[in-house]
């Protein structure tokens, strides 16, 4: 399922923040999101864009960004796998010397645009835009 760069920082803050998933579920139908508008400074009002399922399914980290730029890549990492700026060395067209164990590579794989090339060397992974 694919969503937006935005959504997904949405839904990873919720997270973050220990929201479960039926108290957002009980928000929306609500029409309740004011209060983490202001909060959190983000346009929860996205969330209504997606169907009970999709959310279901970003909840549990079942998506795809549609578009990911590097430091959108960066925030994700941070936000969703607590990976941190000291984790790996930036270049210009993505991310080096990554260390990771391989079930949160393949959640990285599943959630990045086919734009992205995640290569693994040893104990690391690169994660590098195309073009």
């Amino acid at each position: 399922m694919d969503i937006s760069l935005m959504e997904a920082y949405i839904i990873e803050t919720l997270k973050e923040n220990g929201i479960s998933l039926e108290e957002t579920e009980r928000r929306i139908a609500e029409d309740q999101l004011a209060e983490w508008q202001e909060q959190y400074k983000m346009d929860f009002t996205l969330l209504k864009r997606l169907e009970p399922q999709q959310l279901r399914d970003a909840f549990s980290g079942k998506y795809r960004i549609k578009f990911v730029t590097i430091n959108g890549l960066k925030n994700l990492l941070r936000m969703r796998f607590d990976i941190q700026a000291n984790h790996y060395m930036e270049v210009e067209n993505g991310l080096l010397n990554l260390s990771i164990n391989k079930t949160i590579e393949e959640q990285i794989r599943g959630m990045l645009s086919s734009n992205w090339t995640i290569t693994r060397a040893g104990d690391e992974i690169s994660i590098l835009v195309e073009g």
